[in-house]
């Protein structure tokens, strides 16, 4: 800076490069003046480094607990699977994207599934819901969503451009594995019914009608018998 025509002012000071300087040029507290306010500074830039740190790692682990809360929030805690709310939104993203991709809904209920909590506790009846689920989330495709929506209750949303076809094939084998669980020798028969609704089932559906045609579905096979699969068909 030009003070007049005889003298010139010049600025020696780091400025905001100050902590670079200082790590170039190695230096320390006794390379600046007593008066200097140099290591205030360079205090307060690693307090505040310090400080944002830590913020960051306390925004990392907020963020993964409200992932893992979420996650819990959604998944039930016997089977692993999906639980109702869980259910609830992956039906509604499928709903909305019906056109796109057609799906169908595989409503599955165990037969005289009261009679083995009332002979054999519930811890057996626990296990079997286990193995169930473990049937599920092995038959059906990645993309697929299982689910156990209550008691001995599941739901399983199956995308294909063939819904019907593939979702009978799919429960048809769900059935065979259930009523063959080699685990369970102890047990007298284990069974389940099958009702199947698909996303065209009607050509303007409303989310309720598609359940409740899965609902009608369900309630079909179980009148019809044990270990049945029954698919919904308009005029019912």
């Amino acid at each position: 800076m030009h003070i007049s025509s005889e003298v010139i002012m010049l600025n020696l000071g780091f400025g905001i490069n100050l902590p670079l300087a200082v790590q170039k040029f190695h230096l320390k507290d006794s390379d600046f003046s007593p008066s200097d306010l140099t290591m205030e500074f360079l205090f307060l830039h690693e307090a505040n480094r310090a400080a944002l740190l830590e913020l960051s790692r306390s925004n990392m682990r907020l963020e993964k607990a409200r992932k893992n809360a979420h996650i819990l929030s959604i998944t039930d805690p016997l089977t692993g699977l999906l639980n109702r709310r869980g259910f609830d939104i992956e039906f509604s993203k499928a709903f909305e994207y019906r056109q796109k991709i057609p799906f169908a809904i595989l409503h599955l209920d165990l037969d005289c599934f009261k009679e083995v909590n009332d002979k054999f506790g519930h811890a057996a009846g626990d296990r079997v819901l286990i193995d169930v689920a473990s049937i599920l989330t092995g038959e059906v495709h990645f993309s697929d969503k299982a689910c156990r929506v209550g008691g001995d209750e599941f739901m399983i949303l199956i995308f294909s451009q063939d819904p019907k076809a593939v979702s009978l094939d799919i429960g048809r084998r769900i059935l065979n594995k259930i009523e063959t669980m080699k685990e369970h020798l102890w047990l007298s028969h284990i069974s389940a019914s099958v009702g199947i609704a698909t996303s065209d089932s009607k050509s303007t559906p409303q989310p309720h009608e598609i359940l409740e045609m899965s609902d009608a579905a369900l309630y079909r096979a179980k009148v019809s018998g044990r270990g049945k699969i029954v698919l919904w068909r308009d005029g019912f």
